[in-house]
């Protein structure tokens, strides 16, 4: 964790800068009354000469102490088990060829769906040391801290200098490049590094994303079937009665004609479909990746005009200080994104019955645009502690209700 602020000069010091001093150097004290290491970076050392960054370290003995006031239900030791083989993968004698291809087909069907796990050490099953601890934020709005972030664990894109490879070289080898996007979430080394919160909204996101491959399926068939009875003659019944003609002609009936299209309003419908689940998501997808890159551009050009010594190299927390603030918000976006999405998808698919294929392939790349921009672009979020989705999955259940009606 990284504290972020800057001081005036002593001379000029208001009394607004006097009492912010005073407030830091009582927070300060009581962090190290609780246990904390402090580590001042001066501001000397800084980009422009006014920063000061104060990193916060957790000891072992405080990582111990305070997961036995939380009752975290985690063995604080290695203990070693039996292991236990399930099934004889060698194959039994007699076993037909037929199923020994069989066997090596699938198992190679499901290599390519996984990640090469000799990259990276197995899931600790203990409570270690190189575990992050939850840190709440205990600062005030009131200017006393500019800011306040988690730092991450190296570069995104190269391994260590000494050859580790630490988490976020590791998600983003397995999990945010676009090239990984038929592979499974490693939703466990997720869950370690951005917490529970974060790894319970990618692996509902997978899950939903999983559930349109049927109906993206059977709305391609009925696609493909409309295109192909599109020409045929349809005859239909003519529902005429006395005094249609004379209705239709006054101009009390004119107000309430219906405006839609001479094809109906369910073409209507389609098109606006058509236009929202493929030119807007993809408008949306864009957006979503350029902005990021754009906030970092501009934030690190105008901190490099305001740097004095342009030949010094940037160290890892003015990196990550420069990076988007994802903020404590950062998942409401995205889970009112696919809420929509889903409430179009069920609500209107006999109008367009694409928009599961388009809401698939949609969800395939936000996956890992999603990862990609939380890996490199984000700061790293506070770690918070959930058991489901909350108030979404309430929502998700009234659209699903409305929709089952409505078709």
């Amino acid at each position: 964790m990284v504290l972020v602020y800057r001081e005036e000069n002593e001379g000029v010091m208001t009394e607004i800068e006097a009492r912010r001093r005073e407030q830091r150097k009582v927070f300060q004290q009581n962090l190290l009354k609780e246990g904390l290491q402090l580590e001042l970076e001066p501001k000397e050392n800084s980009f422009d000469g006014k920063t000061y960054f104060l990193k916060l370290h957790i000891p072992w003995k405080i990582k111990v102490q305070y997961a036995e006031v939380m009752s975290l239900k985690l063995p604080t030791k290695r203990f070693k088990t039996i292991p236990m083989k399930t099934w004889d993968t060698d194959g039994a004698k007699g076993t037909s060829k037929f199923f020994e291809k069989w066997r090596r087909w699938t198992q190679w069907i499901r290599k390519i769906h996984t990640w090469d796990t000799t990259k990276y050490p197995e899931e600790p099953k203990f409570y270690d040391y190189i575990d992050s601890g939850d840190l709440e934020e205990r600062l005030l709005a009131d200017g006393t801290y500019l800011d306040c972030f988690s730092l991450h664990e190296g570069p995104y894109n190269k391994p260590m200098r000494n050859g580790d490879i630490l988490d976020r070289y590791l998600l983003y080898l397995i999990w945010a490049r676009p090239s990984q996007w038929y592979k499974k979430q490693p939703l466990w080394l997720i869950r370690r590094y951005f917490g529970e919160k974060v790894a319970l909204y990618f692996a509902w996101l997978g899950f939903y994303t999983k559930c349109l491959y049927p109906p993206a399926v059977v709305g391609l068939l009925c696609f493909f079937y409309g295109l192909g009875s599109m020409e045929g003659e349809d005859n239909g019944r003519f529902f005429v009665h006395p005094g249609d003609a004379d209705a239709r002609a006054s101009e009390f009936y004119r107000i309430k004609t219906d405006v839609c299209d001479p094809a109906g309003c369910l073409s209507e419908v389609c098109i606006q479909l058509a236009i929202i689940m493929v030119g807007k998501q993809c408008f949306n997808n864009f957006v979503e990746i350029l902005s990021p890159k754009l906030w970092n551009w501009w934030r690190k050009r105008t901190q490099v005009a305001a740097t004095k010594d342009h030949d010094r190299r940037y160290t890892c927390w003015e990196k990550d200080y420069q990076l988007q603030d994802p903020g404590r918000l950062a998942l409401f976006d995205e889970y009112l994104e696919m809420i929509l999405q889903y409430g179009f998808v069920t609500l209107f698919v006999a109008a367009f019955p694409l928009a599961p294929l388009f809401a698939l392939l949609n969800n395939i790349a936000e996956i890992r645009l999603d990862a990609y921009k939380m890996v490199k672009e984000a700061r790293r979020p506070l770690a918070e502690r959930v058991e489901d989705i909350g108030a979404w999955f309430g929502i998700l259940r009234g659209v699903t209700y409305v929709a089952v009606v409505s078709n």
